[in-house]
């Protein structure tokens, strides 16, 4: 749910981990904040491009660690992990032009099991 008005951002996520060959303790979510399109200057062969728009800009984790949290005990519940997130966008970024990138990771393998990219 997100709340324009106030840029308030309420995030409710469920993982079930299917394969349950993974070891479970070495899987993170990770929730960012990307911005959609972003002008800024770039160097680009040597000349400065002033008006240069870059696209898909990771902005900011929706809990503060780049790397996300651990699938532990604590989110476990009925054989689901749930992480529910509270995030106030900031006013530096556009919120018309932005959405949510969602995915588990493996902290030893790097792999990524699953990724969702979601509109507000």
């Amino acid at each position: 749910n997100y709340y324009p008005s106030t840029k308030g951002l309420f995030l409710h996520t469920e993982i079930e981990v299917v394969d349950l060959a993974l070891d479970q303790e070495d899987l993170t979510i990770v929730a960012y904040l990307v911005e959609d399109e972003f002008e800024a200057p770039q160097l680009n062969n040597g000349t400065i491009v002033y008006d240069y728009k870059h696209h898909d800009i990771v902005r900011e984790s929706l809990d503060g660690s780049v790397w996300g949290q651990q699938l532990d005990a604590e989110h476990l519940d009925n054989g689901k992990y749930y992480f529910n997130y509270i995030y106030e966008v900031p006013d530096a970024y556009d919120d018309t032009s932005s959405h949510l990138v969602i995915f588990v990771r493996d902290d030893v393998t790097e792999e990524v099991y699953q990724v969702i990219k979601h509109d507000f």
